[in-house]
């Protein structure tokens, strides 16, 4: 990841916490914000209502050595998400970041 980004994460980005299948996990500083689509073909979608944000999808960007893939799961601000989708953007060789989707899970109430 180009040092730059790096910095930029490490003063905007948000703690999340990445919890693996095998049940290790690590926090890292990542940009972990509402999204207004949850896969690519969405982003041409013609947008009805300014500001439109259907509610529990989320879109991360983070460090690109943290593959998401591995995830079970992703904790930030006491709420679960599950990974819908994950891939590393690369330019001229380089590993930039890690961008992907989660949605927010629903947690049963007794």
């Amino acid at each position: 990841m180009s040092g730059e980004l790096r910095r930029l994460l490490a003063v905007w980005g948000n703690p999340v916490t990445v919890v693996r299948r095998d049940g290790t996990s690590q926090t890292v500083r990542a940009v972990f914000a509402p999204a207004s689509f949850l896969r690519r073909r969405d982003m041409k979608r013609v947008v009805r209502d300014w500001g439109e944000i259907p509610q529990g999808q989320y879109c991360y960007i983070g460090p690109p050595e943290v593959d998401l893939r591995t995830a079970d799961r992703l904790e930030h601000g006491g709420k679960t998400y599950e990974v819908r989708q994950w891939e590393r953007v690369c330019l001229g060789g380089e590993d930039l970041y890690g961008w992907g989707m989660a949605i927010a899970i629903e947690e049963e109430t007794p």
